[in-house]
């Protein structure tokens, strides 16, 4: 994996200069806050899981979930 991928990964990249990073993150485990109300086989639940994690680590940031076509 070249560095510009895995800057994807660990950080994020600048895609346009003087804006935020965009980052990729593919599962974190799931939290125990959501585990109570989500269930984390399903895909969106992970995504959401992804968003509630990455909130509190940067709240004057904006967290935009995106996923892809089913494989």
């Amino acid at each position: 994996m070249n560095s510009a991928v895995q800057g994807f990964f660990n950080g994020g990249v600048k895609i346009v200069p003087d804006c935020e990073k965009i980052s990729i993150r593919l599962d974190k485990v799931f939290h125990p806050d959501l585990s109570v109300m989500y269930d984390s086989h399903k895909k969106d639940h992970r995504i959401l899981n992804i968003g509630y994690h990455e909130v509190p680590d940067k709240p004057q940031k904006e967290v935009i979930p995106v996923t892809g076509p089913e494989t």
